[in-house]
């Protein structure tokens, strides 16, 4: 089966969704023709990624959506397989989206995977599921550890059920869509006060003082228009 991964983090190799197709295909295994799709590299999709059975779509959570650069990039795939349409040749396609983000709640990248969902329906792919994953950021941190860690294990299962819903795709198996969310086993208010201490760090390496954090220039603005 041939297999497109596609990162659509502008981090690119150092992404998080680098991490996951790398976990998707350790399970899959090598038996299959893997190419890989940088959205941030190549925002347009080429006639090269049509020749795919299968779509593995990793991305970060950015508002809630897509970042603009996959978004583009679906797009432009979408054309191309109406362009291939138009000429009399037809392929089945199938997707799964795995979406991260670096809130302590995996259900947060909900209202994504409804969109790339939605798009699917649109362009005629048949859209097989995915997973939402938070505490993202924790993913470069255990990344060689075990998959039976106890903090990661979670995250491992969820690569573990998008593997088998690939299998199903090429084993000609229909089955209706599955939806997982997870987070890795860490305490959310420990992951809380982590992100708080990262955040000055990064403010104190930047020159931003505190009260700059806090400030809120607007409301004494608001105040003096209103009559």
């Amino acid at each position: 089966m041939k297999i497109l991964l596609v990162n659509g983090s502008p981090r690119r190799s150092k992404a998080n969704s680098r991490i996951v197709l790398d976990e998707m295909r350790k399970r899959l295994g090598e038996a299959h023709q893997y190419r890989m799709a940088e959205t941030m590299a190549a925002p347009k999709a080429t006639a090269a990624d049509l020749d795919a059975d299968l779509l593995i779509v990793a991305f970060p959570l950015y508002i809630d959506s897509l970042h603009s650069t996959l978004l583009r990039w679906l797009l432009s795939y979408e054309e191309l397989r109406k362009a291939e349409a138009g000429r009399g040749l037809s392929r089945r396609v199938a997707m799964i989206g795995i979406a991260n983000n670096g809130f302590h709640e995996g259900i947060q990248n909900k209202g994504a995977l409804d969109i790339l969902e939605n798009f699917c329906e649109r362009a005629g792919i048949e859209w097989r599921g995915g997973a939402g994953i938070g505490t993202g950021e924790m993913m470069t941190n255990v990344r060689d550890a075990p998959d039976s860690m106890f903090i990661k294990r979670p995250v491992s299962r969820v690569f573990d059920e998008m593997a088998v819903l690939v299998r199903g795709f090429e084993a000609g198996r229909g089955a209706a869509p599955v939806r997982i969310y997870a987070a890795h086993a860490f305490p959310w208010i420990v992951y809380k006060a982590m992100g708080h201490m990262g955040w000055r760090q990064q403010a104190k390496a930047n020159g931003v003082s505190k009260g700059a954090i806090l400030a809120r220039p607007l409301d004494g603005a608001a105040s003096l228009s209103r009559p």
